[in-house]
């Protein structure tokens, strides 16, 4: 599968884009090369909000975006791409209003947080966004994500639990590291072909 992941030089996206080269994915990384990019990865070499026509002659079977903000960052990379299968967006369970009944599902409304404050409401800029133009979009909201954590509660509680990613949430689940949200989020994509 040929994935776009935007970033790609540190943490999730980093992570993400790793995680898909070794199991032999074809992985372009879009960033702006202030940092290595991450081995056997493809870097796209552009400011995501400045991409001309960079983008506009590629195809992605898939598109992992984790690092849009708000609506601007969401619009400026669907102009700018050429093609694309599926599109997935991180985005953070701090769109949810920090009253919100917990378990969060896809059926809680979003809104203010005032712990996340503009963070939040940009990602829920974004997902309006991406939904608007994308209906078949994933969107999923991770809760915690922390990175050097070995053992995951998340992780083995997937290998004997169907874990299934909904359009417009991600599973009511702590995620402790990195290796379980792209886990989860290798479903998502393994969906969409």
């Amino acid at each position: 599968m040929k994935i776009l992941v935007t970033g790609g030089t540190v943490f999730v996206s980093r992570y993400a884009a790793e995680y898909f080269v070794a199991r032999g994915h074809d992985v372009y990384v879009l960033n702006r090369n202030t940092k290595p990019q991450p081995s056997g990865a493809t870097p796209v070499i552009a400011d995501r909000n400045d991409l001309r026509d960079v983008l506009k002659r590629m195809r992605f079977d898939a598109v992992l975006d984790v690092t849009a903000y708000n609506a601007n960052d969401v619009n400026n990379l669907l102009d700018a791409l050429g093609g694309f299968g599926k599109y997935v967006l991180i985005s953070s369970s701090a769109v949810y209003p920090e009253w919100a009944t917990q378990p969060f599902t896809e059926n809680t409304a979003t809104g203010l947080n005032r712990f996340w404050g503009d963070y939040g409401l940009g990602k829920i800029d974004a997902e309006r966004a991406l939904s608007s133009r994308v209906p078949d979009a994933y969107i999923i909201r991770p809760p915690y994500i922390k990175a050097n954590t070995t053992t995951c509660t998340a992780n083995r509680l997937c290998s004997t639990a169907p874990c299934a990613i909904c359009r417009l949430t991600y599973p009511p689940t702590k995620i402790s590291n990195s290796n379980s949200f792209t886990s989860r989020t290798c479903v998502a994509l393994r969906k969409s072909s």
